[in-house]
């Protein structure tokens, strides 16, 4: 279906079909963003999740208008990712209510309210909701109306490619659809004349579309008629005939008649900078590692990086930023005047995640400040990840204590008006303050911390190995029921529960076959561990031999040159299904080079003792020591000895030889005192608090020191629960939940940790 903008009048006859809703409606009694559910509905969810679009309910946006936008009505305001446009109508409804329902209102709310999005049906659909939200003010018209949602890309203005063109004259290439055209620079000078430029162009090429051929002389006497000051030169009538030719190719293809329309919108952006008093909306949420390799993530990555500076010195966080956080800090050096406000609809991982810690601190180098921030997370239903608003200005000075509030409430439905929302929300004031607490900072209410230093273990905790696609590698031992089991062979199959858990493209991936019993090793995942305890090791088929220098990750033509013929026919399957399964990708990585990824494996020690782990993510934290070597599983009446344990990517994990050590560090992992503290810093889930990953080593746990006597009676306590819980985690295995077993041994075990956390308490009080 062609796209064309929605600007009509009476004398042209019917409008338009799509504006027939215009008819269901009484305009009158409008009062919210009724096209919004149709068009989540129209657009796909794969393409909803690639564009990061989480829909805002009105009375969201009701709110954040009114917190923005001014009494007078007269605020220019824009939405730089306008989706069906909530946040447009909502704008609209707020000066209505303040301005006189007169002619000169409506041309100022068209004139002043302007959207951009990047997918054509939410232009369509925001559109329309525009001229919903005018109601009979609508009537107000006395000509062609035009409202200005585009189509374009708000945070990448077309590069200039400046270039002379016809006769000398000063002109841009632009590309469409694989075709390069030459716009004049004056045709560039402004939104009007690039309009009246594109649309001779068009008209001419649609008008001819049954010749074959446009003719140069007819198209200047067009242009003399229908916009003469493009005519004054023939060098810029040359360039104009250029572009209806590639316009007429199009439409005589036929291609499709969009490209015009294109190329109107996509210049938009570049006539509206530093035009208005307020930046409202919910730009995509969408992380980076989702946007697809290319031209454009390159180019995301120089803004990120370079221009905008939201990650210097960090690019290891690169995968985790959301776009929402480039558009609020780059939006208002496009769009806003010098005086001008900007209010987001964000991830509410703004409070706690590295990769926005600069953008806390404003330390960033765009001027952009944060002036406010909401709290949602006590809102249901509201977005599936927890979520928060932002707002800025780029005139503030940075502050450590931000005004805020707090929302909280269960609402009768999501999309729910202001009127119908606001007796069931609590909302408070409160103070917001950026703390800083080691290298990391976070949003808080409260302003303490215990200490600037860091850990002496953060450098040395690391994550574990990627063990992945688990049904490649995690394995039960199986016996036959006559022979039993080949201690030096033995059979293996798939772990039921990693097939269960795998990923799509793996799902019904089974491996199954005998295999030195020299490369199975046993790990843990997070919802393996308890406090001062875990579940039973997992095995897992792993292609490491230790050598004099750790251990060496063998390929497949090395396992069978060393004799080891059952690990070579696994990775050959392996490697083999790998590439079925990742088609192109398998040529950038092959199935060792993920598993070891970043060393993950071949980087762990074969020579330590004992290995401290917790959870990566969890709601609590918790902490166990496994040993690192003489693991054994009891088949029927036999026993496997597992070569030694590897910690797996979902566990952070420390080697030493010390056992007391080890203790040591489950007893402080395993404290409350250290839980508690770390719950500003973790990001929100549905479910509360998740992540931990090294956040807790930003508070200022000391090294161990056997002569210090609270260190020593820590270690001796930790052991102690160690042991008392082996008798008890049998019990355990019934529980359905790993939270609940761990609530469990808590309870359990309550003297204990009463005990830990006084002791806890005064290690870090003695810190500087």
């Amino acid at each position: 279906m062609p796209f064309s903008e929605i600007s009509w009048s009476s004398s042209r006859g019917p409008f338009p079909p799509a504006s027939n809703l215009l008819f269901t409606y009484n305009l009158r009694e409008l009062s919210e963003d009724v096209l919004k559910e149709l068009y989540q509905s129209l657009v796909d969810p794969r393409d909803r999740h690639d564009l990061g679009e989480y829909y805002t309910p009105d009375w969201l946006a009701v709110r954040m208008c009114e917190r923005l936008l001014s009494d007078s009505g007269e605020d220019a305001v824009l939405d730089p990712a306008c989706g069906s446009g909530t946040f447009l109508y909502q704008a609209i409804q707020h000066k209505r209510k303040r301005l006189p329902p007169t002619r000169k209102s409506l041309e100022k709310i068209l004139g002043n309210v302007v959207g951009i999005d990047i997918h054509p049906l939410a232009v369509i659909v925001a559109k329309i909701n525009v001229l919903l939200a005018l109601g009979d003010l609508f009537q107000k018209r006395s000509g062609p109306v035009s409202v200005q949602v585009y189509l374009a890309n708000s945070i990448r203005h077309p590069a200039t490619q400046p270039v002379l063109g016809s006769g000398g004259q000063p002109a841009e290439r632009v590309e469409l659809n694989n075709r390069v055209v030459l716009i004049p620079s004056a045709a560039l000078s402004d939104a009007a004349t690039l309009d009246a430029a594109v649309r001779v162009s068009d008209e001419f090429a649609k008008a001819n579309r049954a010749s074959e051929r446009l003719d140069r002389t007819s198209f200047g006497n067009y242009v003399c008629r229908e916009a003469s000051s493009l005519a004054e030169s023939e060098s810029i009538l040359d360039m104009l005939f250029g572009l209806a030719e590639t316009l007429h190719e199009f439409i005589r293809k036929p291609e499709d008649t969009i490209w015009a329309y294109i190329l109107k919108n996509q210049y938009k952006p570049t006539f509206l900078k530093g035009k208005f008093d307020v930046i409202v909306g919910n730009p995509p949420w969408l992380s980076f590692r989702f946007v697809e390799k290319g031209e454009y993530q390159g180019f995301l990555k120089k803004l990120i990086v370079t221009e905008c500076g939201l990650l210097e010195g960090a690019g290891h966080l690169m995968p985790h930023l959301e776009l929402g956080t480039l558009f609020f800090a780059r939006c208002p050096s496009l769009y806003l005047k010098r005086d001008g406000k900007i209010g987001f609809v964000l991830p509410r991982s703004i409070f706690t995640a590295d990769q926005h810690d600069r953008l806390r601190r404003t330390t960033t180098r765009v001027n952009i400040t944060l002036t406010e921030v909401w709290d949602l997370e006590g809102v249901a239903p509201l977005f599936n990840v927890p979520a928060a608003v932002a707002f800025g200005d780029i005139r503030s000075d940075a502050s450590k204590a931000l005004p805020g509030l707090e929302f909280s409430g269960m609402l009768k439905r999501k999309n729910a008006s202001w009127s119908e929302a606001e007796p069931d929300l609590k909302i408070e004031k409160t103070t917001y303050h950026v703390v800083e607490q080691g290298k990391r900072s976070f949003l808080s209410t409260s302003r303490e911390k215990i200490s600037s230093r860091r850990s002496y273990y953060q450098p040395y905790f690391k994550e574990g190995a990627t063990i992945v696609p688990r049904n490649f590698w995690f394995v039960e031992l199986q016996a036959d029921p006559r022979l039993g089991i080949d201690p030096k062979q033995p059979l293996v199959a798939t772990d039921p529960r990693a097939e269960e858990e795998a990923k799509k493209p793996y799902k019904g991936t089974y491996f199954e076959g005998p295999i030195e019993a020299d490369f199975l090793y046993a790990t843990l995942l997070s919802t393996d561990l308890l406090p001062f305890g875990h579940f039973d090791f997992r095995p897992v088929v792993l292609p490491l031999l230790e050598d004099t220098h750790g251990y060496q990750l063998l390929k497949t033509e090395q396992a069978h040159s060393r004799g080891f013929l059952r690990l070579a026919s696994w990775l050959e399957r392996a490697q083999r299904t790998w590439r079925e399964k990742r088609g192109e990708k398998a040529d950038r990585m092959d199935v060792w080079q993920r598993l070891d990824i970043q060393k993950g494996l071949t980087g762990q020690d074969p020579k330590a003792k004992y290995v401290v782990l917790y959870p990566k993510s969890a709601t609590f934290l918790c902490a166990a020591v496994a040993p690192a070597k003489l693991i054994t599983k009891k088949i029927g009446s036999q026993k496997i000895v597992l070569q030694r344990f590897l910690a797996d990517y979902v566990t952070f994990y420390f080697e030493t030889a010390d056992k007391a050590e080890a203790m040591y560090l489950c007893a402080v992992l395993n404290s409350p005192i250290l839980d508690s503290l770390i719950k500003p810093m973790q990001a929100r889930g549905l479910w509360g608090p998740r992540d931990i990953t090294k956040k807790v080593w930003e508070l200022p746990v000391p090294e161990f020191k056997p002569e210090n006597k609270t260190h020593s009676i820590l270690a001796t306590v930790a052991e102690k629960c160690s042991e008392r819980l082996k008798d008890i985690i049998p019990t355990l295995t019934e529980i359905g939940s790993i939270g609940r077993a761990r609530s469990a041994v808590r309870h359990i075990l309550k003297e204990e940790l009463a005990e830990i956390d006084s002791l806890v308490k005064e290690i870090l009080k003695q810190q500087p």
